[in-house]
């Protein structure tokens, strides 16, 4: 199976209206109200090995407030810290790594990053023709 960048955002978003079902969930800031914007930071894909590569994924996560409620801010920054420490992927657990927030300006900054470890097909081998060989024995 090939996870995708867009399947991790899935799953960071889709954690996020789980838990958060009063409030919603975008890729950018519409409108007036509560909101939570997910935005994917700069990613990395290397090489580790082989075929062997390591993706890691940053995630700033903004909530977005009509009035300043810097105590629930931070309540909700509590949740995302449980929340976002292990989401599920594919199937599989994510765990969340170097988590911090910030409040700024009556908005709630989040920042998680997820980093996987992804093995690249092998490539198609070519088999080989048929082989014919003749031999004879010679004495002398």
């Amino acid at each position: 199976m090939q996870l995708t960048i867009y399947d991790m955002q899935q799953a960071v978003e889709h954690a996020l209206r789980q838990t958060f079902p009063q409030i919603p969930v975008t890729d950018q800031q519409s409108g007036d109200g509560p909101q939570l914007i997910v935005q994917m930071l700069e990613t990395r894909h290397e090489q580790e090995m082989g075929r062997r590569y390591r993706r890691t994924v940053p995630f700033l996560i903004r909530l977005v407030q009509e009035e300043k409620d810097t105590a629930g801010s931070y309540q909700i920054a509590e949740q995302l810290v449980l929340l976002l420490q292990q989401i599920e992927l594919a199937g599989f657990p994510c765990r969340g790594q170097a988590i911090n927030f910030e409040l700024k300006d009556n908005v709630l900054h989040f920042k998680v990053t997820y980093s996987l470890l992804l093995w690249q097909a092998a490539p198609a081998e070519t088999g080989m023709n048929k082989l014919e060989q003749k031999g004879t024995i010679s004495n002398g």
